[in-house]
């Protein structure tokens, strides 16, 4: 309603197509990526990247220089680049670069229930702490704390895993020993 689409409900599928091809294109690189240590950078290189996005878009829609419906795509793609890779290939990349034993199960269920869990936190904050702000209000705020604390966390683990998977070697074939 405050950007403008009231009358138009079509608005959300149209604006979330351009997001689903980007994440999946996104998604796809990953993919052709052999070597675990660089698609677990790469990954957390794109989630960096959305996060700054969800940022940079932020001020372009604040400064006038995109639109809403352009700013709404920006944030959607920001926001699932930043997302879906733990849900979908991270945890079993960040596994292989570490040469832990295990499966990724556990963690993708982890960051399934945050996301979860943070989704109800957020409207439970904006009803009873920021109820005096509208929702575009709100979301412009949110989307900045978003970004800069997306950015720190995600570039933090970029950096921590970068370092820490330097050094691990490829395992090695059973010699028969």
């Amino acid at each position: 309603i405050a950007l403008g689409f009231a009358d138009a409900p079509e608005i959300f599928t149209l604006s979330e197509l351009p997001v689903t091809v980007a994440v999946l294109v996104a998604l796809a690189l990953v993919v052709v990526i052999r070597d675990d240590r660089k698609a677990m950078l790469l990954q957390l290189g794109m989630m960096v990247f959305g996060m700054v996005l969800i940022g940079v878009a932020t001020l372009g829609y604040d400064a006038g220089l995109v639109t809403g419906a352009t700013w709404m795509v920006l944030l959607g793609t920001g926001m699932y680049i930043a997302y879906v890779p733990p849900g979908c290939f991270l945890f079993d990349r960040l596994m292989g670069a570490t040469k832990f034993v295990g499966t990724a199960v556990f963690m993708i269920f982890v960051t399934d229930a945050f996301g979860y869990a943070a989704s109800v936190g957020v409207i439970l904050y904006r009803e009873f702490f920021a109820a005096d702000l509208n929702w575009l209000q709100f979301l412009r705020g949110f989307a900045y704390v978003a970004a800069v604390m997306g950015t720190l966390c995600f570039g933090g683990a970029l950096l921590y895993f970068a370092n820490q998977t330097k050094t691990t070697q490829p395992a090695t074939a059973a010699t028969g020993d």
